[in-house]
């Protein structure tokens, strides 16, 4: 499946049958060192097969219009959740985040609801075992509400 977005980028989604889930694959581009990498957007399987009383539904324009969205928000929403992981940071002294190649802690996307445009983002530590993930619900009017924030362990 492949989504063109309205900055022309090309998200190519792929089927990882064993976590029922459809993802982008990592955007590569040729580093100075060493290969850099984009985040990535995913949805689980159910999303698709999601029956919605609207007329003229298609999955594919629904999709494509919530990264359109994500996207042009970005910005406010990095910034909103880089207040919250300040926040955590001045808790705990030793806490870091790791950078993508766009110099961005976003690691991850995952879209919940294609139509109420609701969203997870996943930022990762230096440390390697522990995500924070925070959920988010976009309004039409460019406004959201961050409905849960998390920390994932993982050992």
């Amino acid at each position: 499946m492949e989504i063109k977005t309205k900055n022309n980028r090309v998200l190519i989604f792929r089927q990882i049958i064993d976590e029922q889930i459809w993802e982008t694959k990592p955007e590569l581009s040729a580093g100075d060192d060493f290969p850099k990498s984009n985040y990535q957007f995913s949805f689980k399987e159910k999303i698709i097969s999601k029956k919605y009383i609207i007329e003229g539904y298609d999955f594919n324009l629904y999709l494509k219009k919530i990264i359109d969205r994500f996207i042009e928000n970005e910005e406010k929403i990095l910034k909103i959740s880089r207040k919250i992981l300040d926040d955590i940071k001045n808790v705990n002294d030793n806490f870091a985040l790791k950078h993508n190649s766009e110099n961005s802690p976003l690691f991850y996307v995952r879209i919940l609801n294609i139509v109420n445009y609701s969203f997870k983002v996943y930022f990762s530590t230096d440390y390697g075992y522990e995500e924070y993930i925070i959920k988010y619900l976009l309004y039409d009017n460019g406004d959201f509400v961050i409905t849960k924030v998390k920390r994932k362990l993982c050992y």
